[in-house]
């Protein structure tokens, strides 16, 4: 990302460069549901949830009676339709094997972010 002229504040982020923080829902196969590219680097994750239409929808649909699932990683709040890692578990336990069945479900979203910036190496190499 070139260097922001105005409120480059908001674009440093914890990495050490200027960048947005992207909020990107996939489905299992890889699809991508929903981007939200509003925000800069510095933004934090669950700031982005909290303000997004998603996440009024899916207050909505629970709130409707519908029951909705939704995984995220520890950067976010448990939520009845938002399921986040359980911190500090001890191994053995049901906890850590919910952690590890909800590290490979949510292992598809950082499938399509490998794929996405893939595609946008090759589109750089080969345009070059």
């Amino acid at each position: 990302m070139v260097r922001p002229s105005e409120n480059e504040e908001r674009y440093y982020c914890r990495k050490g460069n200027h960048a947005r923080n992207i909020q990107l829902i996939t489905d299992a196969d890889l699809n991508i549901l929903h981007v939200d590219a509003t925000y800069g680097g510095a933004t934090h994750d669950s700031f982005i949830f909290n303000h997004s239409i998603i996440q009024s929808h899916l207050e909505g649909l629970v709130n409707a009676g519908e029951t909705v699932h939704l995984l995220g990683d520890s950067g976010y709040a448990q939520r009845a339709y938002l399921m986040v890692p359980v911190p500090n578990i001890e191994q053995g336990t049901p906890a850590a094997h919910y952690n590890k069945l909800h590290a490979t479900a949510r292992n598809t979203v950082e499938r399509t972010i490998g794929r996405l910036k893939g595609r946008f190496r090759y589109e750089t190499e080969t345009s070059s």
